[in-house]
Formats: structure tokens, C-alpha cells, sequence
């Protein structure tokens, strides 16, 4: 894979340290069998959905996918096959660095890595651009990483301005049963709430009508929003519904 580096570093002090600033919890998080099979789950539903809707930038091979809070990028890995340039964007030099190698054992020709490390919950738009200029992407992905960010308006602002007119935005993410179950949800500005708040931030969960407004308020169309998944985020026999969203942006 070719490669483009990019900025968007962290502001110092802008976060308290997190656990995946630590190289070791990411080499952890990266060799994990729960979470590899989970990326492969989200694959074979972003692999089969592509599929049944036709969306022929996939099907036919060079698409641009970016991938908001890749992780190791398992799933940028997996569909490195049918693109010809991937964004992965985190936050950790270290899960950087863990996507890069992941990228490149998938030994696709021509393919163009461009890794950046930006923090979504400080959102720096100016940022961003010199990352992913506007509608760049056909294929934005948000996987298990929108629970993080308090301000989910914001960060979907971020997300679709990077992706072009009849693109897909993506997202899996832990699911809410209802608004009423979280305090902001008319602004979908998660307060702060100190048990979930550990060295790894868990603000909320997110239900459909938060994604119906965020799509309505983004002139995207709603194309899927169901709980097709589960996952116990390593917290055995505490399965939590995973929703699958698609957007297209208009």
C-alpha cells in the first residue's frame, strides 16, 4: 500500500490520557479473537448491504472508504480489496500504527494508505479538511466509536461533510431502546456520566430516532437502521444490541 500520512494531531491537554495512548492496550485490543470476529461481522454486513443495493463504486472495485475511529482497522482491512484509497483516522498513534500494518498484510496493489491521527470529540473541522478534503469519500464508516463522542450532531457534521453527494455513511454502534433512556437527547449532547467514564469514555447509546434526526438534519436518506448485531464490549454474557445504519448522502 502506497502511503500518505497526514496531520490533525491532538492538542496537548485536550483529553485526559486514555488507555489506547498505551501501545501495549492496542496491541491487546488489536490481536483480540472477540474483536476480530466482531470486524468481521461488520464486514459481512457493510459487504452484503453494499451488495443488495448496488452501490457500484463498491461493487466495481476503487472505492474511497474513510474510516472515523479505525481502531486496528480490521474492517478497512477486509474491504481493502474493493477500494483504491483508505482514510484511517483515530486518534492513537499506536492504533495508527496497528491499522497501517493491518492494511498492508492485506497486500492490495496500488492501494493508498492515508492514516491521520485526529481526536473526534475535539472535532477541528480546519483540521479534518487537510485530512479528508470535502466529498472525498464514497464510503464513510463510524464503528463502536460514536458512543465516545458527546456531541453525536457534531460529530456526523464531520463525517458527512468528508463524503460525496450519493455516498454511504455508516455507522454500528451500541443502541439505546429510547431517547428518554439518556438525558440530552434533544441536542444529542451526552452529559457526562461518571460510572461509564473510566479510562475509555462510554457516554451513551443510540437509538433510531437519534439517527432519523441526524439524517433528517444532514439532508441524508435513511436507507437502514436495524439492531442486526450484538456485542459484550468484553463484558462476558452482557451482549448489547449493535444497530447497523446506512445513510446516502444527498
Amino acid at each position: 500500500a502506497r502511503d500518505g500520512e497526514s496531520g490533525g494531531r491532538m492538542r496537548a491537554g485536550a483529553r485526559r490520557p486514555s488507555k489506547w495512548m498505551d501501545a501495549a492496550a492496542c496491541a491487546e485490543y488489536d490481536g483480540s479473537g472477540a474483536v476480530n470476529a466482531m470486524s468481521r461481522r461488520m464486514y459481512e454486513h457493510l459487504d452484503s448491504t453494499l451488495t443488495r443495493i448496488r452501490f457500484e463504486r463498491y461493487l466495481a472495485g476503487g472505492a474511497v472508504v474513510a474510516d472515523f475511529g479505525c481502531g486496528p482497522a480490521h474492517v478497512l482491512a477486509l474491504l481493502a480489496p474493493k477500494c483504491k484509497t483508505v482514510y484511517a483516522i483515530d486518534s492513537s498513534q499506536h492504533m495508527l500504527a496497528r491499522a497501517r500494518a493491518n492494511i498492508e498484510a492485506a497486500d492490495v496493489e496500488g492501494l493508498e494508505f492515508k492514516g491521520a491521527q485526529f481526536d473526534l470529540e475535539e472535532g477541528d473541522e480546519a483540521a479534518l479538511r487537510n485530512i479528508v478534503p470535502e466529498r472525498e469519500s464514497e464510503i464513510a464508516i463510524c464503528s463502536l466509536t460514536a458512543h465516545h463522542v458527546r456531541d453525536i450532531a457534531a460529530l456526523h457534521g464531520l463525517i458527512v461533510r468528508t463524503v460525496a453527494p450519493g455516498g454511504i455513511v455508516v455507522y454500528f454502534d451500541k443502541m439505546q431502546s429510547s431517547d428518554s433512556e439518556h438525558p440530552g437527547a434533544g441536542s444529542r449532547i451526552i452529559p457526562e456520566h461518571e460510572e461509564l467514564h473510566k479510562t475509555v469514555r462510554h457516554s451513551h447509546g443510540l437509538s433510531k430516532s437519534t439517527f432519523q434526526a441526524l439524517a433528517a438534519e444532514s439532508r441524508c436518506e435513511l436507507m437502514y437502521c436495524e439492531p442486526d448485531l450484538t456485542y459484550d464490549f468484553g463484558r462476558e454474557g452482557a451482549a448489547l444490541p449493535i444497530l447497523a445504519v446506512y445513510m446516502r448522502r444527498s
